[in-house]
């Protein structure tokens, strides 16, 4: 990295973003550093890239982010939250690019649009942007 880029990294820390390092020169994930090493000899750095979020194309994709591992035929309990109501309903079905919940049938945009997950996340697929 060239010393502006340093520095750019460097004030966007001390700007509250969040900064991620991996080992130099690895093909190891970027991970959060709080608070950054910076140690230029051994790590790489940058500021943590804004994560977008769309709704789920379809269902097999909504229920692979829930599968451990490679347990194929497994199908997870998914629980989700209206934003509207202070109300938690499990998915009990997934068909296509729809799901039940509670009796009635609700499309990805809809879930997407109308419910979180029970952390508060959205109910879609996370992207970086």
């Amino acid at each position: 990295m060239s010393t502006e880029e340093k520095i750019e990294v460097m004030k966007a820390f001390t700007e509250g973003k969040t900064i991620q390092q991996k080992p130099y020169n690895s093909i190891n994930k970027w991970t959060d550093s709080e608070p950054p090493l910076w140690d230029w000899m051994r790590f790489d750095y940058r500021i943590k890239p804004n994560e977008t979020c769309r709704p789920y194309k379809n269902t097999d994709e909504l229920v692979r982010d829930f599968i451990p591992g490679d347990n194929k035929g497994y199908v997870p309990l998914i629980w989700v939250k209206s934003k509207e109501f202070p109300s938690t309903y499990m998915l009990t079905g997934f068909r296509g690019d729809s799901v039940v919940i509670g009796n009635s049938f609700e499309t990805l945009e809809g879930l997407f649009r109308d419910y979180v997950f029970l952390d508060g996340s959205p109910c879609g697929k996370k992207e970086e942007a």
